[in-house]
């Protein structure tokens, strides 16, 4: 699905009942619709994926990996092999998981986890079942264990009871209901945390990989390499970043600061809410964002988020006069000043306060002394841009404006129809709606 801050991915697993897809749907819809937390780490590993595949397949997949960390499904097949296939192709100084999927009982995985031991194990994922068991595997083995389905399938993933036996929990963001609730989860459980997909496309890798950049503090290299289980996935393979373009414009913000820009307009797609919020905070630079817009809805969202430093709607696209001055009034309630994009007559025309933009050249000084000296009932927005059109355009518009408009008159131009009479004179001190010593 695709929403303001994006696209999410609902890809449950086909035996999960309502109640545990609806986790995934809520991942999804938090993916399309709200911002990625702030991201503490600029770069997350990840660990290679071995299936229960033949020894040497397994060591083809570690050596072409690019990864000094693996995890090899147990279980099924000559586990021995595999795993020692594995072991050679990382190497000594490589990290080595195995994943059970709690297909061994207690006396199982006692017995194959001391056989596994001389392998060097960094830990054993979800080797039994049932939490209960995990103590009674750790007064008998020396590898750590990690907690996967328990942690996923567990009634509220918050308060688990007999967490404290695991070393590790593995948590998953469709699974466990987004990015942030992956958060909350990992405070209240108070272990250390790996991040791992849920055989996602890149979509659902993307939030995965929100959620490890994100994190306090990460265990070691993530499960997000994934993409190559799909047999035919229709998303691209290739990085996970969403999109691409964020990552430009935050190296052509950060390149530009020295030149203390007044703005940097629209560094990325338009409804890109997470990007914007990202190359602002991670940029250092304020964002002038909004032409494209085309309802009040986005141009919330867009200012809520903290995306935008100068709302920038068209008169032309947002919906007309009336949403554009919605959004002027919606940007003043954040304390946020509003530029314009096109149609700059109809804007002069049809906006309420002044924002000055920009260095004032020589020919503006004239009509900024001619709209000071109008009373601030008659004073409209003037965007004045420094560049050779938008100059010229918005000088027009400002000379029209002028003649138009007298001091003491309404604020857009009228007709005036004769009745044969004489108009009627007011006294000096009389205006609509007031009288001698009214304030």
């Amino acid at each position: 699905m695709r929403g303001p801050a994006g696209w999410g991915e609902w890809s449950p697993f086909g035996e999960y009942g309502p109640q545990l897809a609806a986790r995934w749907w809520h991942a999804a819809v938090e993916a399309a619709t709200v911002a990625w937390p702030p991201a503490r780490r600029d770069d997350v590993p990840v660990n290679a994926i071995v299936p229960a595949v033949d020894p040497q397949t397994a060591h083809r997949i570690v050596r072409t990996s690019g990864c000094a960390t693996a995890k090899v499904k147990v279980g099924v097949g000559d586990d021995h092999a595999r795993v020692e296939a594995v072991r050679d192709a990382l190497g000594a100084d490589g990290r080595l998981r195995i994943d059970v999927n709690a297909v061994w009982d207690v006396d199982t995985a006692i017995r194959r986890l001391r056989e596994l031991a001389r392998y060097e194990l960094e830990y054993v994922e979800q080797p039994v079942a049932d939490l209960a068991d995990f103590g009674r595997l750790r007064a008998k083995v020396d590898v750590p264990l990690a907690a996967d389905e328990s942690v996923r399938l567990a009634p509220d993933p918050l308060r688990i009871p007999g967490i404290a036996a695991a070393d590790v929990v593995v948590l998953k963001v469709q699974p466990l209901g987004g990015v942030h609730r992956c958060l909350q989860v990992a405070e209240a459980l108070g272990r250390p945390v790996i991040v791992s997909s849920a055989v996602e496309t890149s979509v659902g890798l993307a939030a995965g990989l929100a959620l490890a950049a994100a994190l306090p503090d990460l265990a070691g290299a993530c499960g997000l390499g994934t993409m190559s289980l799909l047999a035919d996935a229709e998303a691209t393979a290739g990085p996970i970043e969403r999109p691409p373009i964020r990552l430009e414009a935050i190296r052509r913000a950060r390149a530009f600061r020295p030149f203390d820009l007044v703005w940097l307009e629209e560094p990325t797609i338009p409804d890109d809410i997470a990007g914007h919020v990202r190359i602002v905070r991670e940029g250092g630079m304020p964002i002038a964002s909004g032409e494209n817009c085309r309802t009040l809805w986005e141009f919330k969202q867009l200012i809520a988020a903290g995306g935008v430093g100068y709302p920038e709607p068209d008169v032309t696209n947002c919906g007309g006069v009336t949403v554009f001055m919605k959004v002027a009034h919606l940007a003043e309630a954040h304390n946020l000043p509003v530029t314009s994009h096109g149609a700059h007559d109809l804007h002069v025309h049809e906006t309420e306060d002044v924002f000055i933009v920009g260095k004032l050249q020589a020919g503006y000084t004239r009509y900024l002394a001619a709209w000071r000296a109008l009373p601030p009932s008659v004073r409209r927005v003037i965007v004045l841009r420094d560049t050779p059109k938008m100059r010229a355009d918005t000088l027009v518009c400002v000379e029209r404006a002028m003649r138009r408009r007298a001091p003491g008159q309404p604020a857009g131009p009228r007709r005036r129809r004769s009745s044969g009479r004489a108009p009627r004179r007011r006294r000096p001190w009389s205006s609509p709606g007031r009288r001698p010593g009214s304030r």
